[in-house]
Parts: C-alpha cells; sequence; structure tokens
C-alpha cells in the first residue's frame, strides 16, 4: 500500500504471510486505512522535528548574535574588528571561506578574508575587479542581497576559486552601503534563508561597529569636529 500524502507519495506498506492466503475486502480496506494514517504520522513527525530544529537554530542564532553585539562594540581597531566580523559569519554558516569589502573613494576593496579558520588582513585592500561580473560588487552596487546557488551555471564570479555557492550581504547605514560581507562554499546551494537572514541581522551590527571604529580613528587622526560619513558610491564599476 503506498503511504500517501498531499505532497506524493513518501513510501509504502507492504504486508506478508507465510502461507499462500486471499485477501478479504475488509482487510484490504482496513489495511489501506492504517497506510493512510501512518503516512500523515510520518508528515507530522517530520514537520515537527523540522519545527523543532528551526526554533533551535533561531534560538542559538539569537544568542549568538547578542554576544556578537557586545563583542564587536568592544572592538574598535580595524584588524581584530574585521577578523571578529568574518570568524561568525563563517561559523554561523558553516561557509568555507568568507570576505569583507568596504566601499572607499568609490571603490569596494577587500579588507579581510578568512580561509582555513584563520583570518587575514588584506594590506591596503585589494580592489574588486571592476571589470568581472562579481557577486560582491553586485551586492555593493544594488544594496541588496546577492545569492549565488551554483556558480558554474551563472554568469557571475566569486572570490574563491574553487567555491561553487555564495551569499553576499551588504553592511547598510543610513541608507549608504559601507561594504559586502561574502560567504562561500565548495558545495552548491549551500546557504539558506536563515543563513541570509542571519548575516543580514550580522551586517546590521558590523555597519555600526565599523561606523564607531571609522570615529575613533578619524578622531585619532586629529581632526576633531564631527565625523562625516562618506555618500554613497556613484558607480563602483
Amino acid at each position: 500500500f503506498p503511504l500517501t500524502t498531499p505532497v506524493g507519495v513518501i513510501g509504502q506498506l507492504s504486508v506478508y504471510f507465510s502461507e499462500s492466503q486471499r485477501f478479504r475486502a475488509e482487510q484490504v480496506e482496513l489495511l489501506r486505512t492504517l497506510a493512510s494514517q501512518a503516512a500523515l504520522a510520518v508528515v507530522n513527525a517530520r514537520l515537527h522535528a523540522e519545527t523543532d530544529q528551526a526554533l533551535r537554530r533561531r534560538v542559538e542564532q539569537l544568542a549568538v548574535l547578542e554576544a556578537v553585539g557586545r563583542e564587536m562594540a568592544a572592538t574598535l581597531e580595524g584588524e581584530r574588528l574585521f577578523s571578529t566580523i568574518l570568524e561568525h559569519a563563517q561559523q554561523s554558516t558553516s561557509a568555507e571561506c568568507c570576505y569583507l569589502g568596504l566601499v572607499s573613494d568609490d571603490t569596494l576593496r577587500i579588507v579581510a578574508r578568512r580561509e582555513d579558520g584563520d583570518s587575514h588582513a588584506e594590506q591596503g585592500g585589494r580592489r574588486a575587479d571592476p571589470g568581472s561580473e562579481s557577486a560582491m560588487l553586485r551586492s555593493a552596487q544594488t544594496a541588496r542581497t546577492c545569492i549565488v546557488t551554483d556558480v558554474q551555471a551563472e554568469s557571475i564570479r566569486l572570490i574563491g576559486p574553487n567555491s561553487r555557492s555564495g551569499l553576499c550581504v551588504p553592511i547598510m547605514r543610513q541608507a549608504q552601503c559601507m561594504g559586502v560581507i561574502s560567504v562561500e562554499s565548495l558545495d552548491t546551494d549551500a546557504f539558506s534563508i536563515e543563513d541570509e537572514r542571519f548575516l543580514t541581522q550580522l551586517a546590521n551590527q558590523a555597519a555600526v561597529a565599523l561606523a564607531n571604529a571609522g570615529l575613533v580613528e578619524h578622531l585619532r587622526e586629529g581632526h576633531g569636529g564631527v565625523y562625516k560619513q562618506r555618500q554613497p558610491p556613484r558607480d563602483l564599476c
């Protein structure tokens, strides 16, 4: 008997006997009813497990975000802040590599990367190639999330040479794009809606931390006065 549900057949119920016999109509109907109830029970159990897992993961993410917020608020040095952002981005999404790009002088520059569990600052900032269709550039230009499910099937480029999928989230501050957090995986379609939501919240916290770090650096340089935020880039290409 097929285990039929509203979403399709999920399995079958088989009944065997050691001796040959003819099944009565009431036996067949009873087993058919049992198969229908079993199918619904399996579906309900799966939904409950998925909901419980999603809720547990969400609670864990909120706890992490609270801790990250406190950690970044206490970090005002650039390299340490970059490392903190990428470390939590990688841990939350299970990405193989992560990159942080900041908008400076109308140019997106990659200022830090995290690969093999270690973070590295890019001295001077490596400029994102304006001549290619980069996922990070697209996210910075549109101020929107850019998801790449399979780089080999899409006309867009990721940073890692072996990356197959990626998720780029803009760092927004007062409707201005300050930069982009990019996470990449060696597998296709590696990032979920939950990953996007978490990374967006992380980017929001990173925007505040980066603005505070920029303010302190500005004051250290002796400029004084009120810190002026950069204008949004006119054309990153």
